[in-house]
C-alpha cells in the first residue's frame, strides 16, 4: 500500500510545473544633480498578480502600504543623495505564463501620487514613472524605459541594482522534464 501511495505521489510531481526561478526587478529613484530625498510614494500598473506571486522587500526605515494595497510610500532617515537611489525588490515567481511584451511600470498610487521628497524643502517633487517589458518578442529592444520624460526624479524598475537599461529578461514558468529512462525507477517502485 505505502508503494502505491509513493508511486501515485511520484506521477502527481512529475505531471505538476517545478516551482519557477524566481525573478528579481530592483525599484530605484533616478534624480538629478543636486536633488537629496528622504522619502518617495509611487504605485504600479500591471502587476501579473494572477500568474504569479510577487514578494516585495523595501529599503526605506520607514514603509507604509505595499504592492497588495496599491500603493507604497517610505522614509529614510538620513537623506538620500546618490543620482541612484536603491528603494527596493519585487521578486516574481510565476506558475503560468505572461506572454510576450508584458509590460509593468511604475505609475501613481491609489493617492494618485508618484513623487519623491525633497530632504532640504520638504516638498513633494513629480517623478516619472519607468516601464519594464518581461518577456521581448525583440531581444534588441531596451526592455527598461521611462514611461514618462521631463521629470528631475524618476522611479523605475531594473534588473540590476545599478540601473542598467540594456538588460531583457524571461519571466517565465518551469516545467519538469520526464525522460523515458525515467520511467523505469518509478516503475520499479511497483
Amino acid at each position: 500500500m505505502k508503494t502505491r501511495i509513493l508511486v501515485a505521489l511520484a506521477l502527481i510531481a512529475l505531471a505538476l510545473p517545478a516551482a519557477a526561478e524566481p525573478l528579481e526587478l530592483h525599484v530605484i529613484a533616478l534624480q538629478g544633480y543636486g536633488l537629496a530625498i528622504n522619502a518617495a510614494e509611487f504605485g504600479f500598473d500591471n502587476l501579473p498578480f494572477d500568474q504569479c506571486y510577487i514578494e516585495e522587500e523595501w529599503d526605506g526605515d520607514y514603509v507604509l502600504g505595499g504592492i497588495a494595497e496599491g500603493w507604497v510610500a517610505m522614509a529614510f532617515s538620513t537623506p538620500q543623495s546618490d543620482p541612484i537611489v536603491h528603494l527596493g525588490m519585487l521578486r516574481f515567481t510565476c506558475l503560468e505564463p505572461l506572454g510576450n511584451d508584458y509590460e509593468i511600470s511604475v505609475a501613481p498610487d491609489i493617492n494618485d501620487l508618484l513623487v519623491v521628497v525633497d530632504a532640504e524643502s520638504y516638498d513633494e517633487v513629480p517623478a516619472g514613472g519607468g516601464c519594464f517589458y518581461f518577456n521581448p518578442s525583440d531581444w534588441g529592444y531596451q526592455c527598461a524605459a521611462y514611461c514618462a520624460t521631463g521629470y528631475s526624479a524618476s522611479i523605475g524598475l531594473f534588473l540590476t541594482a545599478e540601473a542598467l537599461w540594456d538588460f531583457c529578461a524571461e519571466l517565465l514558468p518551469e516545467t519538469t522534464a520526464t525522460e523515458r529512462g525515467n520511467w523505469g525507477s518509478i516503475k520499479a517502485l511497483y
